[in-house]
C-alpha cells in the first residue's frame, strides 16, 4: 500500500490498494482496489455493508499514516481513524461535523453522564461535546445482557436503553431484536438484584418500567417516565438507579485532586465548569459563610465561588456525633436546609442516605451549640430552637429571620439569629484595624445595623453593606466592608488595557465621570495626575473585544468614541462622544455604552482579544442552478423556486415555520412534498439574537417538539437553539430596529422590562416584548403577536383574512364566527375585506399553528381539522373548533384541542 491506513488481522492476509483503506478479517482473504474501502468482518457479526455504519465509512478521505493490527477475538475500535485538519477533528461515526479537544465538566451526549476526566471532542456548531473514553468504544461487542447477537454501536437519539431505560444517543443495538444498552451501561450494568445498599436496608429489585416516583434518596429530583427505578417490596419506596448503584469503577474520588489547566483549575465534585484560583471575601457559594481566609477557586462564567477550604478539604464521608446512627457522605445538595444550623444549604452538604439528614460545610465543623449559658448579647442561658419560624432578631441586626432556626431565652421570650450569637473562635475578627487608607484613627469591628448617618456603602468600593460584620470609624463616617480591609485594591497600578499611563487611587467622596463608561462616580476612582484621565475601579477590567447579541459584528473598547449625535445600539439611550464605550470596526456609526455592553444578558463574558474571528456563516444551501438549491435539511432532494403572489395556496405548508405557504415565493421539492418559504430558506446556519447572549443555531428534527422560550408556542418546525435556550423561526427573525405595519411610524426595541408588560396586541402581560422608545408613546409589542401571520387563509370565509389591529372608536358588539362568542374590538382580531367578521386570533390560528399536520411526536399526531364534524375534545369535552388538533395515536378517537388542554392531559398521567 502506497499511503493511507492498512489494518491487518493475526492470521494470514494481503492487500493490495493504490489508495484506500483494507480491513481484512480472521480468516484467509485478499481484497485489491484502487480507491475506496473493503471491510470483512467476523463470521459471527452482521457485514458492515448491511450495517448503518457503512455508508458514513466511505466519505473519509484517506490519508492517515496509522497502521493497527487486530485479532479476530477483539473488535476493531470504533474509530478506525481520526482526520484532523486546520478546523479539528472528524469522528464520523459520533457526528457529522468536524469537532475539536476540549475540556468539559458538563454530561457528555455520547454516554449522559459526568466523567472526572474530561478530556474529549466539542462540536460548537452543535454545542455537542463527547468523553475521549467513550469516542474509543468498539464497533462491536458481545454483551452478556443479550449474548444470543452481536451488538453494533450506532447513533439511537429516540432509542432506550433496555438495562436503565434511560433515553440514549449512542448506544450498542442488536438490528435483529431491537435491543440497546447506553455506552455506560455497557461497561457498569445494573444488578438486576441488590442485596446490599449503602442507601436502603431492605433488598432492592430492578424494575424495569418508566414510571413516575419519588425517589426515596431524598435527592430532589423526581423520576419522571424517564429511567427504570429499583424498588423495595417491603417498604414500597422507589430510587433512582444513581441513587443507589455506584459501581466501584465508576465512582468519583471525593478526595480528589485538582488538575490545571494553565491557570484554571477542575473541581467536579463542586463546580460543573473550569475555575480560576481567587481570592475573596464574599460568602463563599460551598458553605454559604464568610472566611478570614480567603484563598478560594472562582467561576466568571456562572459568578460561582467556593473556599479553598471547602473545595479541598472536605473528606468524601465523616462519622458526626450530631447523627452518630450512620455515616455522612459528601454530595451536591439542592433544595434542603442543614439540620444544626436550620439554613439553606447552597451547593454541598454531607447528608445520610438512610435518614436524608443533611449537615451545611460550616456546621461540620462549628456546630452551634444546643444551649449558650454565656453570651456578650444577653445575660440568660439561651436555647437552640429547631424550628424554621419567622421572628424579629433583638441582636438588632436590621435583618429579619425568615424560617430558620434561632436562639431563645425563655425567660424575656426574645429571639437572635444563630450567627448573631455563635461565633466560633477560630473565625473571630478583630475588634480593631489600623487601615493603610484610613491612618488618623483604628476602625472598629461593628455587627448589625449601620449608623444612621452612613451611606452604607464601602468607601473604597461602593458596594452596599449588607453583611453583618463590616469595620467603621465614627470620627469620619469612614466605612469598609470586609472585602476592603482583608484585600483593599493597590494605591496605584499600571494596567495597559485601562490607559496609557500609571493610575493612583484617591480613597475619598468625590464627585467624577469616568472616561471609560462616561457616568458619574462618588468615591474612590483612579486617576492619572500625568493627563487627567479618570476611571471607575470596577471599568478597569472592562474587556477589549467582545461579541454582544444586538450586533453581527464584534464590538471593541475605545477610549473616545468620537461618533457626534450617535445612541447606544443596546439601550438606545443618547451617547457621550467625547467618553470612551465600544464601536463597530466595520459599522462606523454603531456604538454602545460601555455598562451597556457588558451587560449578563448582552454579552457572553467572553474576552476575544487574540482570538480569530470565525468564518462567515455557513450558506443553509447549496446553488444548483438560477432556481434550484440543495438545502441543508432536505439533502436528499433539489428544491426548485416557485414564483407565487396571485393564489393563496393553502393545502401547502413551509417546513421551517409549518405555516401555510399562502402567497409567499417558495422552494418546492421536486421529488417529495418537501416544501420551504424562500424566506425560511435563506435562514443562516447561526445567528446572534437579543433574547440570549449565545450564539444561535439553526436546527430541526422530524421528530421532536418543542415550546419557543419567546411567544410560549409549540412547533416541530425549524429552530434556533443554544443550550437550553429555542427560538423557532418566526420569533428568531425579530431583530433591532424592528417595524410592525401595527407601529409604522416607530422602530420597535428589546428593552427588558424589570417586570411583565401589557401587550397592546392582546391585552396579556408578557415577559419578552419591543417596546417604542419615543417619549409619551407606550406601545408594547409580545413576541407572540408580533409574528402573528399578516395574511391567513380560513374555512369560515372564501377569501384570505387580514389582521386588524383593533378599533379604538367601535361601537356595537363584535362576534367571532367561529367560537360564536363576543370578541374585544380594540385587541387584535382577523377580519376579512368587507370588514363584516371580527374573529379571535386564536380561534382563527389554535395553540398547534406551528405543528406540521400528518407528523408524529412521540404518541401524538398533528392533524388538520377539516372534517365534516368536528371531534370532541378528551379534556374540555367540547368540540375541536382550532384548524390544527392532536391526536393520541394510542386510541381510536382521544383529540386534544388547545395547549391548555394537553397540559391538564399531560400533568394526569404525570408528565
Amino acid at each position: 500500500m502506497e499511503s493511507d491506513l492498512a489494518i491487518a488481522s493475526s492470521s494470514s492476509s494481503s492487500s493490495t490498494m493504490e489508495s484506500g483503506l483494507a480491513i481484512a478479517s480472521s480468516s484467509s482473504s485478499s481484497s485489491t482496489m484502487e480507491s475506496g474501502l473493503a471491510i470483512a468482518s467476523p463470521a459471527s457479526s452482521p457485514s458492515p455493508s448491511s450495517s448503518p455504519f457503512a455508508s458514513l465509512l466511505f466519505p473519509l478521505t484517506m490519508g492517515s499514516d496509522l497502521a493497527i493490527a487486530s485479532s479476530s477475538s477483539s473488535p476493531p475500535l470504533l474509530f478506525l481513524s481520526t482526520m484532523d485538519s486546520d478546523k479539528g477533528v472528524l469522528l464520523p461515526w459520533i457526528h457529522k461535523h468536524l469537532m475539536v479537544p476540549w475540556n468539559s465538566l458538563e454530561k457528555g451526549r455520547c454516554c449522559g453522564r459526568s466523567e472526572a476526566i474530561t478530556d474529549g471532542y466539542h462540536c460548537e456548531e452543535c454545542d455537542f461535546f463527547v468523553h475521549k473514553k467513550c469516542s474509543e468504544s468498539p464497533a462491536y461487542i458481545q454483551h452478556p445482557s443479550h449474548s444470543d447477537h452481536t451488538l453494533w454501536l450506532q447513533s439511537r437519539p429516540n432509542g432506550y436503553c433496555d438495562l436503565c431505560g434511560r433515553r440514549t444517543v449512542i448506544s450498542y443495538n442488536c438490528e435483529t431484536c431491537e435491543f440497546d444498552v447506553d455506552l455506560y451501561c455497557a461497561k457498569y450494568p445494573p444488578p438486576e438484584v441488590m442485596e446490599v445498599s449503602e442507601t436502603h436496608r431492605h433488598t432492592l429489585t430492578l424494575l424495569k418500567k418508566r414510571t413516575k416516583f419519588d425517589c426515596g434518596a431524598n435527592c430532589g429530583k423526581i423520576g419522571n417516565y424517564d429511567e427504570f427505578p429499583y424498588e423495595c417490596d417491603e417498604c414500597e419506596l422507589f430510587f433512582h438507579i444513581d441513587c443507589v448503584w455506584h459501581p466501584p469503577e465508576a465512582k468519583h474520588t471525593l478526595e480528589f485532586t485538582t488538575m490545571d489547566t494553565g491557570e484554571r483549575v477542575s473541581l467536579p465534585w463542586i463546580h460543573k465548569h473550569l475555575m480560576l484560583p481567587w481570592n475573596d471575601t464574599r460568602k463563599g457559594d460551598c458553605c454559604g459563610r464568610n472566611e478570614a481566609i480567603t484563598h478560594g477557586y472562582f467561576c466568571k462564567r456562572c459568578d460561582f465561588f467556593v473556599h479553598k477550604k471547602c473545595g479541598d478539604d472536605s473528606p468524601k464521608s465523616i462519622q458526626h456525633p450530631s447523627h452518630s446512627l450512620h455515616p455522612l457522605w459528601l454530595q451536591i445538595t439542592s433544595n434542603a436546609y442543614c439540620d444544626l444550623c436550620g439554613k439553606a444549604i447552597v451547593d454541598l452538604s454531607y447528608s445520610c442516605k438512610i435518614c436524608g439528614f443533611n449537615i451545611d460545610l460550616f456546621c461540620v465543623e462549628y456546630p452551634p451549640p444546643e444551649v449558650i449559658g454565656n453570651s456578650e448579647m444577653h445575660p440568660h442561658k439561651l436555647t437552640l430552637l429547631k424550628k424554621r419560624i419567622d421572628f424579629d432578631c433583638d441582636a438588632k441586626c436590621g435583618k429579619s429571620g425568615e424560617k430558620e432556626f434561632l436562639y431563645k431565652c425563655d425567660e424575656c421570650e426574645i429571639a437572635f439569629h444563630v450567627d448573631c450569637l455563635w461565633h466560633p473562635p477560630e473565625v473571630k475578627h478583630p475588634l480593631e484595624v489600623n487601615h493603610s487608607y484610613h491612618s488618623l484613627h483604628p476602625l472598629k469591628l461593628h455587627m448589625g445595623l449601620l449608623p444612621d448617618y452612613s451611606d452604607g456603602r464601602c468607601r473604597l468600593c461602593g458596594r452596599k453593606i449588607d453583611d453583618r460584620l463590616f469595620y467603621h470609624c465614627s470620627s469620619c463616617n469612614f466605612t469598609l466592608d470586609m472585602r476592603c480591609v482583608l484585600h483593599p485594591p493597590p494605591q496605584s497600578l499600571l494596567d495597559l488595557k485601562a490607559h496609557d499611563h500609571r493610575l493612583t487611587l484617591l480613597p475619598r467622596l468625590d464627585s467624577f465621570t469616568c472616561n471609560a463608561c462616561g457616568l458619574k462616580g462618588d468615591r474612590s476612582r483612579y486617576v492619572c495626575f500625568q493627563c487627567g484621565f479618570t476611571i471607575h475601579q470596577d471599568c478597569l477590567g472592562l474587556p477589549r473585544v467582545i461579541n454582544i447579541n444586538r450586533h453581527g459584528h464584534r464590538v471593541s473598547r475605545t477610549s473616545l468614541l468620537g461618533v457626534v449625535n450617535s445612541v447606544c445600539g443596546v439601550c438606545r439611550e443618547k451617547v457621550d462622544w467625547i467618553y470612551g464605550g465600544y464601536s463597530c470596526q466595520r459599522c462606523p456609526d454603531y456604538v454602545v455604552h460601555s455598562k451597556c455592553a457588558t451587560r449578563k444578558d448582552v454579552w457572553n463574558g467572553k474576552e476575544l482579544e487574540g482570538v480569530p474571528e470565525e468564518m462567515e456563516d455557513v450558506e443553509p444551501y447549496e446553488v444548483i442552478d438560477e432556481n434550484t438549491i440543495q438545502h441543508f435539511s432536505h439533502k436528499e432532494h433539489y428544491l426548485r423556486l416557485h414564483v407565487n403572489g396571485v393564489s393563496y395556496e393553502e393545502n401547502k405548508r413551509c417546513r421551517a415555520c409549518c405555516h401555510p405557504i399562502g402567497l409567499q415565493y417558495f422552494y418546492g421539492c421536486i421529488d417529495c412534498e418537501f416544501v420551504l418559504h424562500q424566506y425560511c430558506a435563506e435562514l443562516r446556519r447561526r445567528k446572534w439574537h437579543v433574547l440570549h447572549n449565545e450564539q444561535l443555531t439553526l436546527a430541526w428534527s422530524e421528530t421532536d417538539c418543542f415550546w419557543c422560550d419567546a411567544c410560549h408556542r409549540v412547533s416541530n418546525g425549524f429552530m434556533y437553539k443554544h443550550g437550553n435556550v429555542t427560538l423557532d423561526v418566526r420569533c428568531s427573525s425579530i431583530s433591532e430596529p424592528y417595524v410592525h405595519p401595527s407601529h409604522p411610524h416607530h422602530p420597535l426595541y428589546y428593552i427588558p422590562p424589570n417586570n411583565h408588560q401589557i401587550c397592546s396586541g392582546c391585552n396579556k402581560r408578557e415577559s419578552y416584548v419591543l417596546r417604542c422608545i419615543e417619549d409619551g408613546c407606550e406601545f408594547v409589542l409580545g413576541f407572540e403577536c408580533a409574528t402573528l401571520p399578516q395574511v391567513i387563509k380560513h374555512r369560515v370565509h372564501d377569501h384570505p383574512l387580514s389582521l386588524c389591529y383593533g378599533e379604538e372608536g367601535a361601537s356595537g358588539k363584535y362576534w367571532c364566527d367561529i367560537c360564536e362568542k363576543e370578541s374585544d374590538p380594540k385587541t387584535w382580531f382577523y377580519t376579512c375585506k368587507d370588514r363584516r367578521a371580527s374573529l379571535h386570533t386564536k380561534c382563527v390560528l389554535g395553540d398547534f399553528s406551528g405543528l406540521m399536520p400528518r407528523n408524529i411526536a412521540i404518541s401524538w399526531e398533528a392533524m388538520l381539522n377539516n372534517s365534516v364534524t368536528r371531534p370532541f375534545c378528551r379534556e374540555c369535552k367540547s368540540r375541536c373548533i382550532h384548524p390544527i388538533i392532536v391526536k393520541d395515536l394510542g386510541t381510536l378517537d382521544a383529540y386534544i384541542c388547545s395547549k391548555e388542554c394537553m397540559i391538564k392531559v399531560l400533568e394526569s398521567i404525570g408528565l
